[in-house]
């Protein structure tokens, strides 16, 4: 279970639910065996799965503008999930303006100001913030607080939203994504150990299996699992240590 800043998050809660003993653990091998399969952390993949496809589907029909295409929608709105989802393992580590629960009080800040959240929080913390030193920032993202510049292209306009600066994503949509995946969902870090929760690890397979096999193809975007990551590290850098004359 993770417990953040703002207490456990909503599918911990119900994981807890489920582990309480009842009437049907008639023994402790069955209690054991039920408490085992309650806590496997494919119940959260999956979960998470259908969660994130559930809210890409949304997000990509409520992507404002004219002209645009079905695929041109699609990407929009994998691109904010993809920004939004990073954001939440930044703020994990307490970056986003020292809190772990900045972009949750934000958006209800927005929603009590009358709403328009990509507008008034999505696209000043985007463009405005993460993709400017704090030097060049206007009033609106320097008013968002100490949030640090990530100069690693994530966060810097697309050629679409170069080409369509007015373009955003629909209230209706971004509170889908906020509400049963953002922050239902406990994002974790290597630092927090063997905690269930969404690690990059499941990102990159949820990523992953939303991009088409024929996008995958072309972009070369393929999810490497972590073992086969440190195997090419590894040997990689035996091979560069033997170049410069160490000793196996």
């Amino acid at each position: 279970v993770v417990v953040r800043g703002a207490g456990v998050c909503a599918a911990d809660r119900e994981r807890l639910r489920r582990l309480r003993v009842t009437q049907a653990d008639c023994d402790a091998e069955t209690l054991t065996a039920r408490l085992r399969e309650e806590l496997d952390l494919k119940h959260l993949t999956r979960g998470f799965f259908k969660a994130l496809r559930r809210v890409h589907k949304a997000m990509t029909e409520a992507v404002t503008g004219t002209g645009l295409t079905d695929e041109q929608r699609a990407d929009q709105a994998l691109l904010t999930l993809n920004r939004l989802l990073f954001l939440y393992f930044v703020q994990r580590k307490g970056l986003l303006g020292g809190r772990q629960d900045f972009l949750r009080a934000e958006v209800r800040r927005v929603r009590a100001q009358g709403g328009k959240i990509y507008r008034r929080l999505l696209s000043p913390l985007f463009f405005g913030a993460l993709n400017s030193p704090v030097a060049e920032r206007d009033a609106s993202a320097l008013a968002l607080g100490e949030i640090p510049y990530l100069n690693g292209g994530l966060f810097e306009p697309s050629a679409l939203e170069r080409r369509r600066p007015l373009m955003e994503i629909k209230d209706e949509a971004l509170n889908l994504a906020f509400d049963t995946l953002l922050e239902r969902y406990a994002f974790v870090t290597q630092e927090d150990g063997h905690g269930l929760g969404v690690d990059p690890e499941v990102l990159g397979r949820a990523f992953e299996s939303l991009m088409s096999q024929v996008e995958r193809g072309t972009t070369g975007t393929f999810y490497t699992p972590r073992p086969l990551v440190e195997s090419l590290v590894e040997e990689g850098l035996c091979q560069l240590l033997v170049h410069f004359g160490a000793s196996e």
